[in-house]
């Protein structure tokens, strides 16, 4: 949901809403509405990152190998009920990669890799919740190195 202001009869967005109290400005972080008898979340201080923005794998095979990179974790703060992750390839490479993620919050990257070759990528995650927020990570980069040759 988003939050506005209407005021002279124009209508504007409010991206960061703040108090006044003692003199002193404060940030919201949540912004609740009671509407028929029950109290609803309508804003908060929505954010998300991850635990890393790179990732590496490593092999050493003499033929292509699929390698696999650790595990990168998105964190998100301030979400209205459950959130949804989705991760997209943001770099344009036409080489294949697989995205696998073992929890809704944490994600890996495979690859096949020719032997005495590195394969880079980079990533992005979506993270969206049930009031309609959406907000995308920075960039994560990964590589996988088939170390043989």
């Amino acid at each position: 949901m988003r939050i506005a202001v209407r005021s002279g009869g124009v209508t504007k967005p409010v991206a960061k809403p703040r108090v006044v109290t003692g003199g002193v400005t404060k940030a919201v972080s949540r912004i609740w509405l009671r509407t028929h008898g029950a109290l609803k979340q309508v804003f908060s201080a929505f954010s998300v990152w991850t635990s890393s923005d790179s990732t590496v794998g490593y092999g050493n095979a003499s033929f292509p190998v699929n390698l696999v990179t650790l595990v990168v974790q998105v964190y998100v703060s301030g979400a209205v009920g459950a959130v949804t992750y989705t991760w997209t390839r943001t770099d344009g490479g036409a080489h294949p990669w697989t995205i696998t993620n073992p929890t809704p919050d944490t994600v890996s990257f495979h690859s096949t890799v020719a032997a005495g070759t590195t394969e880079t990528a980079t990533f992005h995650c979506t993270v969206a919740d049930t009031a309609g927020q959406t907000l995308t990570t920075a960039n994560v980069s990964a590589s996988l190195t088939n170390m043989h040759g």
